[in-house]
């Protein structure tokens, strides 16, 4: 069984039926949706991949006539209180071409403000790089923009390819919280996924 088999079917039993429901009739992505990401994000880790391999996404889906917006993925804030979606492909792709999202951390906040808050900006990581090289992945259920989670192809330092970077907003900041994405989807096992009782106030 891959990590994502494991990872998907220990979130299924914690579901209530009403997300079970929805949750199954989410398709997998589509071989061209893969491809297509795979071209932009060529280091995509195969984990991930599998996830879309079953489930396209879990974020404004619409599927015969049911609208899916179930939170399937976790990081440290809060305890699990503000869980987040899989992003799809498509999702991905078309963000990733924003102006907003062309723009590198030294350009939304300046060397000046990131020296004052330094603690708030990891030293695994570039500052000058532009967002859309990193894999947005995951936007949190607060907004969205709230807070996002990313892979990280380019590390600086210390810094590990592949590692997770979590943005948080107000206030701000960029802490890497994984080595990896496997690393990420086993720590939230290993956790028993500590966002799985909002399902009970998402069953609507």
């Amino acid at each position: 069984m891959s990590l994502a088999d494991r990872y998907f079917e220990g979130l299924e039993e914690l579901m209530t039926d009403e997300q079970i429901e929805k949750f199954e009739i989410i398709p997998p992505a589509t071989e061209d949706e893969i491809s297509r990401l795979e071209k932009f994000y060529p280091d995509c880790p195969e984990s991930l991949l599998d996830l879309w391999r079953m489930k396209r996404g879990t974020y404004h889906e619409e599927i015969d006539d049911v609208y899916i917006l179930l939170p399937v993925l976790s990081s440290d804030v809060e305890g699990g209180e503000y869980p987040y979606y899989l992003k799809s492909c498509v999702q991905i792709l078309e963000e990733a071409e924003k102006n907003y999202n062309k723009q590198s951390i030294e350009e939304i906040y300046g060397e000046d403000w990131i020296k004052e808050n330094s603690e708030d900006f990891d030293k695994r990581i570039k500052m000058n790089i532009s967002h859309n090289k990193w894999l947005n992945f995951a936007d949190c259920i607060n907004n969205g923009g709230t807070s996002r989670l990313f892979i990280d192809f380019d590390p600086k330092g210390k810094g590990v390819k592949g590692q997770i970077i979590r943005y948080l907003h107000d206030p701000d900041s960029y802490i890497v919280i994984a080595n990896s994405f496997d690393e990420y989807l086993e720590n939230i096992i290993g956790e028993e996924y500590p966002f799985s009782h909002i399902y009970e106030e998402w069953d609507d």
